[in-house]
């Protein structure tokens, strides 16, 4: 039994010369997906970018605009953006602390990322006496695309987080932060054991997993294997410019 009930967080960034339809066409799909396997407290979206969003969506859903665009990983490794920290990072900052306010863990479900089978179960198991839990995958030194923090962990997670050097080098990205936490704080980080986030090939028939950056055949694929549903794909997937 949790101690805590839990909150959904994730960002949706759109960005000028984004196709909005197609955007809210993944929404939909993204938000069916998370109300399919988890039974949350609430959903927390943070809307930054372009202010487009979806007409209508659940109840258990609250928007956050945020009326600046603080760009993503490239845009701070370019200089085109000058900022410590990218919009990522910042928006799950404030669902961290939202969800500690409404006495809440935050499981952190970016905007392009879809999760199956039982995994708000798999990391409440696997997370133990540790306060942050995330993923592995072979691409990228870590996925943290999809994570559990406990509340009562929360305020740490954040002062350690905001303690971080300016992510405007290939040496400081989200990813190398949160391996370099884990190997500095290991009573307190750890991994799941599910995937697969970048890496392919896809686990359709795997009890539990989790991916993100579809494909249009690769979507229609896991509705062959029943796991989502949609009637007719909008041209063009829109890019999801909060992720690296």
């Amino acid at each position: 039994m949790n101690p805590h009930p839990y909150i959904i967080g994730s960002g949706y960034h759109t960005r000028h010369g984004a196709r909005g339809d197609s955007l809210a066409w993944f929404y939909g799909l993204w938000e069916a997906n998370t109300l399919k396997y988890a039974d949350p407290f609430a959903i927390y979206v943070m809307a930054s970018g372009d202010g487009m969003v979806p007409e209508a969506t659940h109840p258990l859903v609250y928007w956050v605009p945020i009326l600046g665009d603080l760009g993503h990983c490239g845009d701070l490794l370019s200089g085109r953006k000058p900022y410590h920290f990218p919009g990522a990072v910042a928006d799950w900052m404030i669902l961290a602390m939202i969800a500690y306010a409404n006495e809440c863990d935050l499981i952190y479900k970016e905007q392009d990322l879809l999760a199956f089978g039982p995994y708000v179960e798999a990391m409440y198991s696997q997370i133990g006496k540790h306060g942050f839990i995330f993923g592995r995958q072979q691409c990228m030194p870590c996925n943290n695309s999809l994570w559990l923090v406990k509340h009562s962990f929360i305020p740490e997670l954040v002062r350690l987080y905001l303690d971080t050097p300016r992510e405007n080098t290939p040496d400081q990205i989200g990813e190398l932060k949160f391996v370099r936490l884990e190997r500095e704080h290991p009573e307190a980080f750890c991994r799941y054991d599910f995937g697969v986030d970048r890496d392919r090939p896809l686990p359709y028939d795997t009890p539990v997993w989790c991916a993100q950056k579809f494909t249009p055949e690769e979507l229609l694929q896991i509705r062959e294997k029943g796991l989502i549903e949609f009637d007719q794909m909008p041209e063009g997937l829109p890019q999801f410019s909060n992720s690296p």
